[in-house]
């Protein structure tokens, strides 16, 4: 990165650097975990505490800035205008790195466009008086003097929250850095040591204390699996519920097949007794009758040969007629028989 020093000399200024800068700590490696964390690897390992740490560390996004050129209107003013778009609530530091001097710190509102602000720490001669937000990709700067230079070359850095620093194994020298707001893709960023100190409580010297680093393409890890559990949890609860109204269906048509198979096996059972009863009720109902009506007959025959007694002839002719009657009525009644 260009004029490391006029950076160092700005941050310095406005109170961001507490500590001095030596040549023993720095760091060897900046790992991209995900969107929101960073794992940075110490050249050596201090005495530093295990877990959550209460240290100041910054991290700031170097935007693409596309040119800049003087202002028709006024001397004094710049338009810059950027690759990337100014982000809402968000705190950004603009330095001007040639063709002018000067630098100014600010907040985004909710809001972008049209948001105007002033300097608060002005270094006195020729500085960045003002700024005015033309649009997410336009800042018009305004200097307390004229300028007269043929190009400018600027900076524009924007803050990111560090939410949490750990210290994740006393003999690794690692450091787990969680941020907000993610961290974007294919982007320029620059880690920042402001304060650090070890587990005696002493200040921790780098040999910079300012570094830069790169993401590449940023995949949401977290939210997809997230995503895929929900969508199988969801999947699944399908699956048991038509599972479970499959089974009760199931049930529910056994149940039915079973009630009317009984029905049916009932129906048939009570068809069978009566088909079977029926001929032979009605056979036995015409054998009783039929053996009624020869008894009855047997019966006129005896009266009447009660009332002969003395002719021979007629009491072997009753008999003779009486044993007809019977073997017509058995003949009959074994054919209904073999017929039924």
């Amino acid at each position: 990165m260009k004029h490391i020093q006029k950076i160092i000399a700005f941050i310095a200024i406005i109170g961001l650097i507490q500590i001095s800068y030596g040549e023993n700590i720095g760091v060897d490696e900046i790992n991209v975990i995900d969107a929101n964390t960073l794992s940075v690897m110490l050249s050596d390992n201090p005495n530093l505490e295990v877990g959550e740490v209460q240290w100041e560390i910054t991290i700031l996004n170097d935007m693409s800035i596309r040119g800049s050129v003087v202002s028709e209107t006024a001397q004094n003013q710049i338009e810059v205008m950027l690759v990337d778009p100014l982000l809402p609530n968000t705190k950004y530091s603009l330095l001007t790195i040639s063709g002018a001097d000067g630098s100014i710190d600010f907040e985004t509102p909710a809001s972008v466009e049209g948001y105007q602000t002033v300097n608060l720490n002005l270094w006195g001669g020729q500085d960045i008086d003002s700024i005015e937000i033309l649009d997410d990709r336009t800042i018009i700067i305004s200097y307390t003097e004229d300028v007269s230079s043929n190009s400018y070359e600027y900076k524009l850095l924007a803050e990111s929250l560090v939410t949490k620093i750990e210290k994740p194994d006393y003999f690794l020298p690692e450091l787990v850095i969680t941020l907000e707001p993610p961290l974007v893709s294919n982007k320029d960023y620059i880690l920042m040591f402001i304060d650090m100190q070890d587990a005696a409580g002493n200040y921790l010297e780098f040999d910079v204390g300012i570094y830069d680093f790169s993401t590449e393409e940023i995949t949401e890890v977290e939210e997809t699996n997230e995503m895929l559990d929900t969508s199988e949890n969801e999947e699944n609860s399908q699956e048991d519920m038509m599972l479970e109204d499959e089974d009760s269906m199931m049930w529910e048509d056994e149940n039915s097949q079973a009630m009317l198979e009984d029905t049916m096996l009932e129906d048939e059972s009570s068809l069978d007794v009566d088909l079977e009863a029926a001929p032979e009720d009605a056979a036995m109902q015409e054998d009783m009758s039929d053996e009624e009506d020869a008894t009855i007959e047997v019966t006129e025959a005896a009266t009447m040969e009660t009332q002969t007694p003395d002719t021979g002839a007629e009491t072997w002719v009753l008999i003779i007629a009486t044993l007809f009657i019977n073997t017509f009525y058995y003949l009959s009644r074994r054919k209904k028989s073999v017929l039924a």
